[in-house]
């Protein structure tokens, strides 16, 4: 995470932010498959900000 913190552009934080308004929105649900889907979104987002993918693609939403 710390990587991420120093790595991040704005554009990052942008889809990090709209990553976590989709999980809450989940989580209000009861949904637990969605749950799941939106906080792998969210952490994924994380990675790319941080640039810890070896095989990075364009960050969708960005």
């Amino acid at each position: 995470m710390r990587l991420a913190a120093a790595l991040r552009t704005d554009a990052d934080l942008k889809v990090i932010a709209k990553r976590y308004k989709a999980f809450a929105a989940a989580v209000k649900t009861g949904n637990h498959l969605a749950m799941s889907e939106a906080d792998k979104e969210f952490h994924m987002a994380i990675v790319y900000a941080g640039r810890l993918s070896a095989d990075r693609r364009a960050q969708p939403d960005a």
